[in-house]
């Protein structure tokens, strides 16, 4: 994919994101680069395509993002701009084994855990990753031992997560960890991923590392500004408090 001398492809990509983003993160002309990898590596470039996921991307409200994404995915479907056809998925189902306790032991149930809606049990509520979700971790015990122990997560494939960081990783295997080991600011509510209760913006989104948030639009420069405000009982692993300095620290 980063030679670039293919005439067919199939690529892997999660659409059941809150975030329309993907339209102009994966499709716009700007995101093709050679040589090297990037996220529209099969080069399209189309200017009303271009037009619409930038509206997308710098929506000045939710109406005017809603309808630039539906004509984002208009334009897609339309004869003279086929450029990518689905031809498989398959279903993100999540299990878990009913105990806890290793055979041959005093069975001991699991308890805990959050079955996202649409998602299962392991994936969605973390708003950055849009797939990876800690709640199960976080929650899930054994009948016997109301916090701590150890759970063992099979992966279904045979890979090795390629980049551990934030702000380089580009696949679902590195994000399942990296999101283990990442708090954000804001956490998406597993019982209703999408939202719809009044005042939410973006819908479904809960209070996490931030206690609450501030959102304002300036109508003359359609920008939008959002102030956050962090709880002061959140550290790092090494004891550091979190605080507006040390959460842009890493950043910079």
């Amino acid at each position: 994919m980063e030679i670039k001398k293919h005439n067919m492809y199939t690529p892997g990509w999660l659409w059941d994101r809150r975030e329309p983003t993907i339209h102009y993160a994966f499709f716009h002309s700007s995101k093709y680069w050679h040589p090297g990898y990037c996220p529209n590596y099969n080069g399209i470039n189309d200017s009303i395509l271009d037009y619409y996921s930038e509206l997308v991307q710098y929506a000045p409200n939710m109406t005017i993002a809603k309808q630039a994404c539906h004509y984002c995915q208009t334009r897609m479907a339309e004869p003279d701009a086929v450029y990518n056809i689905p031809i498989a998925t398959r279903i993100e189902a999540k299990g878990y084994r009913k105990y806890r306790s290793p055979p041959g032991t005093e069975p001991e149930f699991w308890l805990g855990f959050v079955n996202t809606v649409g998602r299962g049990i392991n994936t969605g509520p973390i708003i950055s990753a849009g797939q990876s979700s800690i709640d199960t971790m976080l929650n899930a015990h054994g009948l016997y031992s109301p916090t701590g122990g150890i759970i063992k997560y099979g992966w279904s494939e045979n890979f090795v997560p390629t980049y551990l960081n934030l702000f380089i990783y580009a696949w679902f295997w590195d994000a399942e960890i990296i999101y283990r080991a990442y708090d954000c600011l804001l956490a998406v509510n597993p019982y209703n991923p999408m939202g719809g209760g009044a005042g939410e913006y973006p819908p479904g989104d809960l209070p996490w590392v931030a206690k609450k948030w501030k959102i304002e639009q300036d109508l003359p420069s359609e920008t939008v500004r959002i102030t956050f405000w962090l709880r002061d009982d959140v550290y790092f692993h090494d004891g550091t408090k979190l605080t507006q300095k040390t959460s842009t620290t890493p950043c910079s």
